[in-house]
């Protein structure tokens, strides 16, 4: 009698919660339908008030009139709140960027050259306060996956109403998170795969750990692509403590891109890469506890295949170009800023000069 009370006063909260599932709308990908996991959720001031599950689901609710979607994939959609939350499918439009394949099987060719255009820029309490960007050539050395790095063109500006305020504060020695482009010798793509997968009825690989679904593997045979979106704490809060600091890292969500033929990816076949960061951190001598985003992006534009005596003449002619003008690229190649970051950099950052 007892059990069956019990069972009976769960069918509404059951109820609610399917309800509560078929109401929320989901992003998916306007060109096959599949869920578009970790895509950025910003409204008006700038600010990411949440990220999409591992099957595209949005959080809910949302709040604001006007929202701004937001993945390295796809092409940067602006829309009112309401739509999002009507419970049905948002599409989003892929990205497009063709580059020259990187076919490892030509002994000729012992490296791959990419030509890349970085930024990385960072806001505190939803305020654009850092912003660096420029290009980067990299050589890859496909025998063993080493890479160099020479940066052709830099530029760092800062918001002057936000860093003169920094003094008043007791401490902030560690508010800049900005960082330039590195190269991994291990793609994600092949760190992953070593992680516990399940396959879905769509084609996606979930990357499981501890029962919990924290990434997922999209390949995407006939536009040739692979994406990989990961959460590296797998949901769980990162708090440390130093020299007074308290931080607590509470998102950590990577995106990559790869050209894709069916064989596992490897560093050369990077099409592009996207880290989400989201913090707070705080001085014992200071009461004021900062939300700081960081969001670290790298665009792949050019890729070349090329000999070891090509690739030495290309380096050293890299080498001395440091001083490139940088003028963000235009087309489909590059994922658009959300409207508040993007006019914020336009009306108000100035130049960091070092």
């Amino acid at each position: 009698m007892h059990l069956t009370t019990r069972l009976l006063a769960l069918v509404p909260f059951f109820l609610f919660a399917s309800l509560h599932m078929a109401g929320q709308s989901r992003l998916i990908d306007g060109h096959d339908g599949r869920p578009i996991a970790f895509a950025q959720i910003v409204d008006e001031r700038g600010l990411t008030i949440g990220l999409t599950d591992a099957d595209g689901r949005l959080p809910h609710p949302l709040k604001g009139s006007r929202l701004t979607v937001r993945h390295l994939a796809y092409k940067t959609e602006e829309l009112d709140a309401s739509a999002l939350q009507a419970g049905r499918d948002i599409r989003l439009t892929p990205l497009t960027r063709t580059l020259g394949e990187a076919v490892v099987g030509n002994k000729s060719c012992e490296y791959v050259y990419l030509r890349t255009y970085f930024r990385s820029y960072q806001l505190n309490d939803s305020c654009l306060k850092y912003y660096m960007d420029g290009y980067a050539d990299f050589l890859i050395r496909l025998r063993d996956g080493k890479a160099k790095r020479y940066i052709t063109g830099l530029r760092r500006l800062k918001h002057p109403g936000l860093t003169q305020s920094d003094r008043q504060r007791a401490a902030s020695a560690t508010d800049k998170f900005l960082t330039l482009p590195y190269f991994d010798d291990t793609p994600l793509a092949d760190c992953l795969s070593r992680c516990n997968q399940e396959k879905t009825g769509n084609g996606i690989r979930l990357i499981v750990q501890e029962g919990k679904a924290v990434g997922c593997i999209t390949p995407d045979t006939s536009a040739h692509t692979l994406r990989i979106d990961y959460d590296v704490l797998g949901g769980v809060p990162h708090e440390g403590r130093l020299f007074g600091y308290t931080t607590r890292l509470e998102n950590h969500i990577k995106t990559e891109t790869y050209s894709y033929d069916g064989t596992p990816p490897t560093c050369a076949d990077l099409t592009g890469r996207r880290s989400y960061r989201k913090l707070y951190y705080n001085h014992k001598k200071d009461t004021c506890r900062q939300r700081v985003e960081v969001t670290d992006e790298l665009f792949v534009l050019e890729r070349r295949m090329l000999p070891a005596r090509e690739a030495k003449s290309l380096a050293k002619t890299a080498a001395g170009r440091n001083d490139q003008p940088v003028v963000p690229p235009g087309g489909n190649t590059v994922a658009p800023l959300d409207a508040a970051t993007e006019r914020t950099l336009r009306e108000e950052m100035t130049a960091d000069v070092r």
